[in-house]
């Protein structure tokens, strides 16, 4: 039970951030409700796993206490290395929303910069994932639950930055404390 109230704990982290991120995707004047409402998620959608992300920790700690012998398996060490990405990212916006980051770390060229470089790494985790999936279809060994979450996690923004690159959105930052 506790694993799934970190996941919900996790996914409220994440409706904070997105709070926070200031994304905001231009839909065209003449486009449907339908595309319009889409839209309006899209930056949810690409946040959702930034706050179960950060708690990698403590799922493994969890894991630890409740006995579990199994080491890390491939999926979490991704994870791990993510948690490191998305930590960065975390305290940026963090900082930035509390209003103590220096001019240099808020400028408008410095928040696209640092977006367009999570984005290729969201990307590139996205695609590790899928592999490391690919190739543990075809393992005999038996992974924890964590694991197969980890990859899942890791790849889940893919799909929206599939949506904003098929749909060909641009993505704007409203003003706000990202």
């Amino acid at each position: 039970m506790a694993d799934y109230l970190l996941i919900l704990f996790g996914l409220t982290l994440s409706l904070y951030f997105v709070a926070l991120s200031g994304l905001n995707p231009v839909v065209d004047r003449g486009a449907s409700v339908f595309l319009t409402a889409l839209g309006s998620v899209v930056p949810l959608l690409l946040f959702l796993p930034l706050g179960v992300v950060l708690l990698w920790p403590l799922f493994f700690t969890l894991g630890k206490l409740a006995g579990r012998s199994q080491k890390l398996a491939l999926g979490e060490w991704l994870w791990g290395f993510a948690w490191l990405v998305s930590l960065v990212m975390a305290i940026w916006m963090v900082w930035k929303a509390s209003g103590g980051a220096p001019e240099s770390l808020t400028s408008e060229e410095f928040r696209e910069t640092l977006v367009a470089i999570y984005a290729l790494y969201l990307l590139a985790m996205g695609v590790v994932a899928f592999f490391t999936w690919l190739f543990c279809l075809f393992s005999t060994s038996l992974f924890p639950w964590t694991h197969t979450f980890a990859l899942a996690l890791l790849f889940w923004p893919v799909l929206p930055l599939s949506l904003i690159w098929l749909m060909k959105w641009r993505v704007v930052f409203a003003p706000g404390p990202l």
